[in-house]
């Protein structure tokens, strides 16, 4: 069985002086969330190095965690935006923040192969297809780019 990758990141007050009281409790507590997702023996956890304490720390450890092995990559996802009628796309929506903007895709690839692979809660969307524009970018970055469809 795949086990599902999950990023344990921890966050504190952002006092600095509250951060460092309270950073071994923090640890304490992450470490223990970790032990307790792996000993499901389905869930790969991928645990953030540093208590986060501030923006700069957040946004390293965000880099970290995005990275496979180390390295940068770039997912590509195809699929096709859906509409539903208002009622039913607002209903969906009020599922998450309500603030936030909300699209429907139909990817193009099994649903269980992108939630065990894609390492985030965050995609950009474009429309057209730039499959090829996006392997070329990647190439010239020297980075890895996973195409998410049907093989």
């Amino acid at each position: 069985m795949r086990k599902i990758r999950v990023g344990v990141l921890t966050f504190s007050d952002g006092r600095a002086y509250i951060h460092k009281d309270l950073e071994p409790l923090n640890r304490h507590y992450q470490d223990g969330l970790v032990r307790a997702l792996e000993a499901t023996g389905e869930v790969e956890v991928v645990a953030g190095q540093a208590i986060i304490g501030s923006n700069l720390v957040a946004q390293a450890e965000g880099h970290r965690l995005a990275r496979r092995d180390g390295r940068y990559w770039l997912a590509i996802v195809p699929g096709e935006f859906v509409q539903f009628p208002r009622k039913v796309m607002v209903a969906k929506g009020a599922t998450v923040t309500p603030e936030w903007p909300v699209a429907f895709t139909r990817l193009q690839c099994p649903a269980d192969d992108f939630l065990a692979n894609f390492p985030c809660n965050h995609i950009h969307g474009c429309y057209g297809d730039w499959t090829a524009e996006l392997r070329h970018v990647a190439s010239l970055l020297g980075i890895e780019a996973r195409v998410f469809a049907e093989q």
